[in-house]
């Protein structure tokens, strides 16, 4: 059975999740594995073996791909900002000790952070820079540390493949770590690497655009998007909650399949799309905390160039509802991005926990895209009445055939081969008026009524 889609929305029910996890040296509490996973890169946190002791040594590297470059990183805080956290110690060491093998490029340098505090206060803080390319072989590296006012109470260490106080590295810059020490009889906990365990396991929906939940995952503030059981139909549904970050002014509140680009301040990105009079359907609950509503807004472009966007508003519901995103653009749109908030804007610390369960997500039509494959000498044309431009569906039975436009006198005003199962035809030249789109498929004739207007 032949297929014909209109509107490519992948995952727009919700039933493809992804498992993803990445693993780590045990304490160490955050790494570099997280972003990288994050930004589609392979984990650039790593076990190494041979260790210069024991089984396991830890290898950092810096790795990129068309569009970004991740250091390799670990550390034993969650908040790098404030230096929160940290290994306890309560000795005073003159010296920081590690072996190494180093691969470090030209004009890069690695950097391992030492941060000693006392009652959460910085007391004293080095940074130890890293040069040289002699991977196959472990150097006994030794720094000294700056001299503490007082005895601390905890340590923050950091250990990065490239200056990431300067920029954002070389790729392909690297450092293999084994056996962190003081110079004092204190260890350093978890200092030789040997045990490794998973960080952080969870799923993420297929085909849109979470980042933004994954950071607030590597923040320990749990993920606000999962999958939920309370669905509409299939198996599962889209749950998403409005969560509040640890920094100010930082909130989660949803998703879409683009991907937000910092430097252009838009989403680019996006799904092929090029229906110009449509309606985007779904189902949802919400469960506001104050007066929030969610909220669905639909993006279209053109050649990269916005022709505008559509939205409405998702007011609480204790039961699955039907909403509608009609739209009737200016000209034939060739992608579009959806996004789904849990909260609408703006936002404030009171929204925090509202829910938002989603699904069957769908345009109008694509519900009648099945039906039209059951009748053998099925045309759609659409827009119709259309200004111009505008798309021929028809699945053709022989080779040759063909369509013809004629106006309303019957004369032909153009003629072609048909495209496939899609052939777009432009008669925006012409006056406005009625006109018929004539289908030629070996001996069968199929003709449509089109309005130009």
């Amino acid at each position: 059975m032949s297929m014909l889609c209109t509107a490519q929305l992948q995952n727009g029910n919700f039933e493809n999740w992804n498992t993803q996890s990445a693993s780590g040296p045990n304490l160490w509490v955050m790494n570099s594995n997280e972003e990288a996973m994050q930004r589609g890169m392979p984990s650039n946190v790593t076990q190494y073996t041979p260790a210069f002791d024991g089984n396991f040594s830890v290898r950092l590297e810096t790795i990129s791909n068309s569009t970004d470059t991740v250091f390799g990183y670990i550390t034993n805080t969650r908040d790098m900002d404030n230096m929160t956290g940290g290994f306890p110690y309560t000795m005073s060491p003159d010296s920081f000790i590690c072996h190494a093998k180093l691969g470090i490029q030209a004009g890069d340098t690695a950097v391992i952070l030492v941060v000693f505090k006392n009652g959460g206060t910085p007391i004293g803080m080095n940074m130890l820079s890293l040069t040289g390319n002699n991977p196959n072989v472990w150097q006994r590296l030794a720094f000294k540390l700056s001299t503490l006012p007082m005895a601390p109470d905890s340590v923050v260490i950091a250990a990065v493949s490239s200056n990431a106080f300067v920029k954002r590295g070389i790729p392909g810059s690297f450092m293999i770590l084994d056996d962190f020490a003081f110079s004092t009889s204190m260890p350093i906990p978890e200092g030789g690497f040997e045990n490794w365990s998973i960080l952080f396991s969870y799923e993420m929906l297929a085909d849109w655009d979470t980042k933004s939940a994954m950071d607030f995952i590597r923040s320990g503030l749990g993920n606000p998007v999962k999958k939920t059981t309370d669905k509409y139909e299939g198996q599962y549904a889209l749950k998403m909650t409005t969560t509040a970050g640890n920094q100010p002014n930082w909130f989660f509140t949803g998703i879409n399949n683009g991907n937000w680009n910092n430097t252009l301040m838009r989403f680019t990105g996006g799904f092929s799309f090029n229906n110009q009079v449509d309606t985007l359907i779904g189902w949802y609950k919400y469960t506001p905390k104050t007066s929030d509503s969610g909220q669905v807004n639909i993006e279209f472009r053109k050649t990269g160039t916005s022709l505008g966007q559509y939205s409405t508003p998702l007011p609480a519901s204790g039961s699955f509802i039907r909403f509608e995103v009609p739209f009737n653009l200016s000209q034939v749109p060739d992608t579009a991005v959806i996004t789904i908030n849990s909260s609408s804007w703006p936002f404030t610390y009171s929204d925090t926990g509202s829910v938002l369960i989603i699904d069957a997500l769908k345009f109008k039509s694509s519900q009648y895209v099945g039906i039209q494959n059951f009748f053998a000498n099925a045309v759609l044309i659409g827009p119709n009445p259309t200004s111009g431009e505008f798309s021929l569906y028809y699945i053709p039975k022989n080779r040759g055939s063909a369509f013809t436009i004629c106006d309303g006198t019957g004369k032909a005003i153009k003629n072609a081969l048909l495209n496939g199962t899609r052939t777009n035809i432009d008669i925006s030249d012409y006056p406005k008026g009625i006109y018929f789109v004539k289908i030629t498929d070996g001996k069968s004739i199929i003709s449509k009524k089109l309005i130009l207007q």
